[in-house]
């Protein structure tokens, strides 16, 4: 499994972080998600452009889309590279990055992390919002009441579809047929999109389900 890395991608609410957790009882592998590189790499360039121009940041989820449209906008492949650099120092680990999401992200990684395999993950916009009400996480910043939090839960999901084109991403990762799968999560258990999940990885990576 030397430099192999398996590649979610989907936008927010399409069940990512129940996968990874299904997948934790599977495999062993170095974990790379989408909101520690934004963290460590993007958000304090960002922050610094804007304290050197005069502008006020706030550390919230719309400052973090604009962060990573900023990082795209200075001839980054969005994280793409990233998580590049990530495979480089994981000491031959599986690799497991949640997530990558835009078009320029998935050309880069299926162009230069040639043994990347890719799992896309998609639902309706409507089954995203509930799913992003129904998390109460932090991180997602809703607040107030039910109307006020369906407001801005479908903020997020509309703001997101603007920093990334994931109907082109799925169309992209279509021509890869055996690199690459996609689930729509709507009407699925996280029990059926785990075991998806795995028989495509294990076949992929040549690991008999019983002797794993």
């Amino acid at each position: 499994m030397n430099d192999q890395s398996i590649i979610l991608v989907g936008g927010t609410g399409v069940g990512k972080s129940t996968l990874v957790e299904g997948l934790r009882e599977s495999f062993d592998f170095y974990l790379v998600d989408r909101r520690s590189l934004v963290d460590k790499y993007v958000l304090p360039a960002y922050e610094q452009y804007l304290k050197d121009n005069g502008i006020e940041f706030k550390r919230d989820r719309e400052h973090r889309f604009d962060s990573t449209a900023w990082y795209k906008n200075q001839g980054n492949p969005g994280l793409a590279k990233l998580v590049e650099r990530e495979l480089s120092i994981n000491n031959g680990n599986l690799l497991l990055v949640d997530n990558l999401r835009g078009p320029l992200e998935i050309k880069y990684t299926i162009d230069n992390i040639p043994d990347s395999l890719f799992v896309a993950l998609d639902a309706p916009d409507e089954v995203r919002i509930k799913r992003l009400l129904g998390r109460n996480s932090d991180y997602d910043g809703l607040k107030g009441n039910q109307r006020e939090r369906y407001l801005e839960a479908k903020a997020v999901i509309e703001k997101e579809s603007k920093n990334y084109n994931l109907a082109e991403t799925f169309e992209m990762l279509r021509f890869l047929k055996s690199r690459a799968i996609y689930i729509d999560t709507k009407d699925k258990y996280p029990e059926e999109c785990l075991r998806i999940t795995l028989d495509f990885v294990l076949h992929r990576l040549g690991v008999n389900d019983e002797t794993r």
